[in-house]
């Protein structure tokens, strides 16, 4: 909800800048020229956000975008969308984006601090597919270059200075803007929590760590959550979102989590070595684990997940997935992954990642079923052999898992189960907070509701630098988008402090093309980055000297 102040200033603001932009000079630069002819024109741009209830402050700065793109001669559609329509349209192939902006949102989930996310993932070209994470659709076989070279650098110092290499580069070639990095704002109800063990992660305190440490101050040990979105779906080759990972991988196990302290640990490994070269990876399953069905977690059952994942294509995971040549299980039950090339973040993208499935249920699913592929299954009652075992979900209410007792750390757990509870918009998930009907919120809130913590007694703000952000994508393939000089007048319309002043109450970080790796991930992040000052003037002179024109009313026309 965006305070009746805030929108006042938005309006001034706005206000400010058109006369601003109109008192530039007396006489129309375009009034003694012929008009453009009619069919340069460029058309009505689509700019898609998130709805007002699921997030006002990126609903807000399309509008803010907006406006300053339309003082600029372009006219400009914003369409809020439902959030898991929105990511379905940006997830689209190049030739199918029906779009030419967007505005969203990644999470800072824990196994993103490796920089390879916010680098190969999401603009490297064999990205840019049906489903895949390049939304941009940016390809550059320069920046491919760099992005596949970071990948093989066993040596962090190396690696380092590609990595940085990449920033400069996207900040060269402005694919997207990251608008912010939110500070993660939430609340823990202390009267139910220890706040002392409610361990926080660069991802807040919505983590998979959760679990293993927090301690309940009543007999009632189940967490209560609250959020937003529903889950659209419980199954691991479908899944793409933060709301339905989050919860898939408290149900699902994996070879390796990353730890709080942000280091691999071996997990249902037992351990794992990495030969010298960084092409070979030998793990040894642990022999304690059993899926919920009572089944044994086998070596085979490792292999058959990625084999399987690879055979079919699994989009949300083929770029952590693609480094593999093959996997194999040796006479000693040890699983072999041979790498086509050094991997450098194997260990957490990949072992870190991909969950671990049951072949007894997904090997012949898609005959059994009468599936064209595994994505297409239900996947209720959700198998899997994590911590927490799948109890109920009602769609669009609340979705429950319980602890699973026979796992090998459930001693070290202290929380029955975990019941995240669905609201329509933040207002009333706020209102669960305050009547106690949740104890936290899973992706925070806008920070309007800070006050309001501050006023309740059983209520305390915790706060995180988060590694996630959240951005403007421009699509590369669909003019006028796929023009550079465009993009970076875009760099130039879009003001980050205004928008962290006005939307977020300063809770936030300033953004940037290249500027993909958040302030809170120091290590990775490049300080020199170019940056793109707010300037509406220099905007125009980069379209000027493009050959962009403008009619009588101000209206943008392609070069000829």
């Amino acid at each position: 909800m965006i305070k009746p102040l805030k929108l006042l200033i938005i309006v001034l603001l706005a206000l400010t800048t058109t006369f601003i932009f109109m008192g530039c000079g007396e006489e129309d630069p375009v009034a003694d020229k012929d008009e453009p002819e009619e069919e340069r024109i460029v058309p009505e741009l689509t700019l898609h956000t998130t709805t007002m209830e699921f997030d006002p402050g990126r609903n807000e700065a399309a509008l803010m975008i907006q406006e300053n793109m339309e003082e600029l001669g372009f006219k400009v559609d914003v369409r809020p969308l439902e959030h898991s329509t929105l990511v379905d349209r940006a997830r689209r192939a190049p030739g199918e984006k029906d779009w030419h902006g967007l505005i969203l949102g990644w999470s800072g989930r824990i196994e993103r601090i490796d920089p390879d996310m916010f680098t190969y993932t999401l603009f490297h070209s064999s990205q840019a597919v049906q489903g895949g994470n390049n939304f941009h659709a940016y390809q550059d076989d320069e920046f491919d270059e760099i992005a596949k070279a970071q990948r093989k650098a066993m040596d962090t110092d190396e690696r380092q200075e590609l990595i940085y290499e990449a920033q400069e580069k996207l900040a060269e070639d402005a694919p997207m803007y990251v608008l912010y990095y939110v500070e993660g704002l939430n609340a823990l109800n202390t009267e139910k929590w220890d706040e002392d063990t409610m361990i926080k992660t660069p991802e807040g305190l919505y983590n998979e760590w959760l679990p293993f440490y927090g301690e309940p101050l009543t007999d009632d040990s189940e967490l209560r959550i609250g959020g937003l979105q529903d889950l659209d779906t419980v199954n691991p080759y479908a899944a793409t979102s933060v709301f339905e990972w989050k919860l898939l991988r408290l149900v699902y196990d994996k070879l390796v989590r990353v730890g709080p302290g942000l280091e691999p640990k071996p997990w249902a490994a037992e351990d794992f070595e990495v030969s010298e070269e960084g092409d070979q990876v030998d793990v040894s399953l642990r022999d304690d684990m059993t899926f919920h069905d009572g089944k044994p977690v086998t070596p085979d059952d490792v292999v058959f997940t990625f084999e399987n994942m690879i055979d079919v294509g699994v989009p949300y995971f083929e770029g952590f997935l693609d480094p593999i040549d093959q996997v194999e299980l040796l006479e000693d039950d040890t699983i072999r992954f041979e790498l086509e090339d050094p991997y450098a973040p194997f260990l957490t993208n990949t072992l870190g990642q991909i969950p671990i499935l049951p072949k007894h249920i997904w090997e012949d699913i898609e005959e059994e079923e009468n599936l064209s592929h595994p994505d297409e299954y239900e996947n209720i009652p959700v198998i899997g052999s994590g911590p927490f075992e799948f109890s109920d979900w009602q769609r669009g209410e609340y979705l429950q898992i319980e602890k699973y007792e026979e796992y090998f750390e459930a001693d070290e757990i202290d929380m029955d189960g975990i019941n995240y509870i669905i609201y329509g918009h933040e207002e009333g998930q706020f209102g669960g907070l305050e009547q106690e009907a949740i104890e936290m919120v899973a992706e925070g809130f806008e920070s309007d509701y800070v006050d309001r913590v501050d006023d309740i007694d059983h209520l305390e703000l915790k706060t995180h630098p988060s590694i996630g952000l959240n951005y403007m994508s421009l699509n590369n393939s669909k003019p006028p988008f796929d023009d550079k000089a465009v993009r970076h007048a875009m760099g130039h319309l879009i003001n980050h402090e205004l928008l962290i002043d006005v939307l977020q109450d300063g809770y936030a970080m300033p953004g940037g093309a290249g500027r993909v790796i958040s302030p809170a991930n120091d290590f990775w992040r490049n300080p020199d980055v170019e940056e793109y000052e707010f300037d509406m003037d220099k905007a125009r002179s980069i379209l000027e000297e493009a050959g962009y024109e403008w009619d009588s009313e101000g209206r943008i026309y392609y070069p000829e």
